[in-house]
């Protein structure tokens, strides 16, 4: 099909959604700021490729684009600097049916509760040692820190896709956990929960464990009629996404679909500080690798620096994109920072990538990003 033609079927679509909320089974399992509704990687991946296809998003976030490949019967790539966001997206993306996940899920929770039940709280394996990066003292309350380390004790005993789904489930549940209520807090440096409040870190765990069961459940009843178990397989990268992409061959994905970081606007790394610390990731090594961080905004070649770095990823989008594939760009502007538009449309040509289309979005209130961002833009550009 010619991509004209292609591209003619988003000419009637409503890009805005507003008043939608994603029709991921996974979305509401794990915070993670920014997140673009899963509709819209869906209507793109329906309309611009088929079933067996290769779709990449280099900036894959929360995997929300990967999810959907995968479950429209796609082979999925994604790539994030943010150790987190490969935790998540690994965690959604596991190519058996649910009935598997649910066992194993089932069987491991079971197994923790039965042993704290039959042992006053105490599970029988190796002590582990708590993370020298989390800061008990300051996040949780002594009861909830206590359960905390449990559930981590009995987690780092696990192996394979048990681990997998376990760590995402833990992972999901440290906000709750915590004492800070402000949403910011997490994400500066220097602030402190001004009360420590106990939450009951098993039963929030418990039914964390239960939801991902019902996602799984879910995707499955979602799924078209022709699709076949195991799905197809999507692999995840941690790195630049530049230097990632420099490894794939040339002309081997015919669709990408992604939103970069928006210059100024989200630290999406320091927003996973509570992960971070559990997981032993040092947050200055990938901040500072972070592209485009809100915490890098007033310094001088914050900007120039932005440009560069997704100046390097579109051309190597451009690179592995088939001569007959496109690119979906999905990019924003903050009403206080400078509008990189311009510069990354000029970038986009540097690359050898034609414009095609263009579609203005609405972005609706209720979504977790900054109040000064209001719409968006898609763009679809192509090779030929």
């Amino acid at each position: 099909m010619k991509i004209t033609d292609s591209l003619s079927k988003l000419k009637n679509v409503d890009w805005d959604y507003l008043g939608d909320q994603s029709d991921s089974p996974f979305a509401n399992l794990h915070f993670y700021p920014g997140r673009f509704i899963s509709q819209i990687p869906a209507t793109l991946i329906g309309r611009l490729s088929k079933p067996g296809d290769t779709v990449l998003d280099p900036y894959c976030g929360s995997g929300t684009t990967l999810v959907e490949s995968q479950r429209l019967g796609r082979h999925a790539i994604g790539i994030d600097i943010n150790p987190t966001s490969i935790l998540i997206s690994r965690a959604k993306l596991i190519p058996i049916r649910h009935l598997r996940i649910r066992n194993l899920l089932r069987g491991r929770l079971n197994h923790f509760l039965d042993q704290r039940l039959t042992l006053g709280g105490k599970i029988p394996i190796s002590p582990v040692e708590t993370p020298s990066a989390v800061q008990l003292t300051k996040w949780y309350h002594p009861t909830t820190a206590a359960q905390l380390k449990e559930i981590w004790a009995y987690i780092s005993s696990l192996r394979g896709i048990s681990k997998e789904l376990m760590e995402f489930a833990f992972s999901g549940i440290l906000m709750q956990a915590c004492s800070e209520t402000r949403h910011w807090g997490y994400i500066c440096d220097n602030t402190r929960p001004i009360e420590h409040r106990y939450i009951d870190a098993i039963d929030i765990f418990s039914n964390s464990v239960k939801k991902l069961e019902l996602a799984y459940a879910n995707r499955d009843a979602d799924l078209p009629p022709s699709a076949l178990f195991p799905l197809p397989r999507a692999s995840v990268f941690l790195g630049d996404a530049t230097t990632v992409m420099q490894n794939f061959t040339a002309h081997t994905v015919d669709l990408i679909i992604t939103s970069p970081p928006y210059f100024g606007v989200i630290d999406y790394v320091k927003s996973q500080r509570l992960a971070m610390e559990w997981f032993g990731f040092n947050i200055e090594t990938f901040r500072a690798s972070e592209t485009g961080a809100r915490s890098k905004r007033h310094r001088i070649a914050a900007y120039s620096e932005y440009i560069s770095e997704l100046d390097g990823a579109l051309r190597e989008m451009a690179r592995v994109l088939k001569p007959d594939g496109v690119l979906a760009l999905l990019v924003g502007k903050s009403a206080t920072r400078e509008d990189p538009l311009p510069d990354l449309l000029e970038a986009a040509r540097r690359a050898g990538l034609h414009l095609q289309d263009e579609f203005s979005r609405e972005i609706a209130q209720g979504r977790r990003q900054a109040s000064s961002l209001t719409n968006e833009t898609l763009y679809l550009f192509s090779r030929s």
